[in-house]
């Protein structure tokens, strides 16, 4: 329910007691007070208390909280100004770059519903989501495999925007240049025409948060499930939803597991899964986290972020950790800065905690 304490609308949750109580351990509280906010917001305060802090590391380029809120509101603002209105359907069809974290929270600032899309997706697949939830906007990188598809779909769907990146927007000097040479085979033409836009030259828009009424009960996420017993639908997800699950997951970490202002999380999960949406972008950005991005994972690409920017969390599933585990250099690169792992999908087993840790 909502309640109003002190003039702030409060989301609280009942202390009514339940059998599963009897199994939390003793730090998880058993109800929680969540604050009536947009998730965007959860970008707003933190950006507001920890400024100059790193908000996101992409092979080596830094972007601060306050950046990062910056490029949020010009994209909200692109979005607007490109005819996007409260309630429409955008797609992220996109890997773990910069581009996927700028353009959720600036969707949900303009009041738009994110689709989450795997950029792995075949045109098939991409067709039937992009039917299927509605979607007007998407954004994706200029590869060759995702751009295809796009162009492939656009005449048969109600598609009017594409916006279009490149994993070097976010590069820095000289591996911006090094990455359009060895990747240019990879790299897909875009169209002049057809409605397609440069994500970079959309977010030269205003830098202020568009005034767009958004009430915490508002879809926030189409999330598709994984069709393994029938056809994938689109699961909504509120703005509540999601900040109760971030609250929730924070609790039952503990106060003393992540502390704010001071966590970097590996974030290798691919955040167009609810997964890392939540535990990785979400949490993270509550708490005001530095989250180190990978598009892909690779063991080796793994230890030598792991070496050389120590991150304190690492989120997983059983096949990462195995595969971490069973590195013959696991123990030189050094695992020590990890303080917490979260793991998910299934279950994991004992022996790849023990090799890594």
């Amino acid at each position: 329910m909502i309640v109003n304490i002190e003039g702030k609308s409060i989301l609280t949750a009942t202390m009514e007691e339940r059998i599963w109580h009897r199994n939390y351990d003793p730090w998880v509280s058993k109800a929680l007070n969540y604050p009536g906010i947009p998730v965007s917001k959860l970008l707003e305060n933190t950006a507001e208390k920890y400024p100059k802090r790193d908000a996101l590391i992409f092979i080596g380029e830094r972007i601060t909280y306050s950046k990062l809120l910056k490029l949020s509101n010009q994209f909200a603002h692109s979005l607007t100004d490109l005819g996007v209105k409260k309630g429409d359907r955008v797609a992220l069809y996109l890997p773990n770059t910069p581009h996927i974290v700028i353009a959720y929270y600036g969707t949900l600032k303009a009041g738009a519903i994110v689709v989450n899309t795997n950029p792995l997706y075949t045109e098939r697949e991409l067709r039937y989501q992009l039917e299927d939830s509605g979607a007007n906007t998407i954004v994706t990188l200029n590869l060759k495999r995702t751009l295809l598809n796009i162009i492939s779909v656009i005449d048969k769907i109600r598609l009017k925007n594409i916006i279009i990146g490149s994993v070097d927007d976010f590069l820095p000097f000289p591996k911006n240049l090094i990455y359009s040479i060895i990747k240019r085979t990879e790299i897909g033409a875009i169209p002049s025409k057809g409605g397609y836009y440069r994500f970079t030259e959309l977010i030269k828009r205003r830098s202020q948060s568009p005034e767009v009424n958004v009430d915490p009960e508002d879809i926030a996420v189409l999330q598709y499930t994984g069709g393994t017993t029938g056809i994938s639908k689109g699961a909504a997800l509120s703005h509540k939803n999601l900040l109760v699950n971030a609250y929730q997951v924070r609790s039952w970490i503990g106060e003393e597991g992540i502390l704010d202002g001071k966590e970097r999380i590996l974030t290798v999960l691919p955040c167009f899964h609810v997964y890392a949406m939540t535990v990785c972008m979400n949490i993270g950005v509550m708490v005001g986290a530095t989250l180190i991005l990978l598009p892909r994972f690779n063991p080796d690409e793994v230890l030598r972020v792991v070496k050389k920017y120590r991150p304190t969390i690492f989120p997983g599933v059983p096949t990462i950790y195995t595969a971490i585990a069973n590195h013959p250099d696991v123990k030189r690169y050094g695992m020590d800065s990890v303080k917490l792992c979260l793991s998910g999908g299934a279950p994991l087993p004992s022996t790849a905690a023990s090799r890594v840790f």
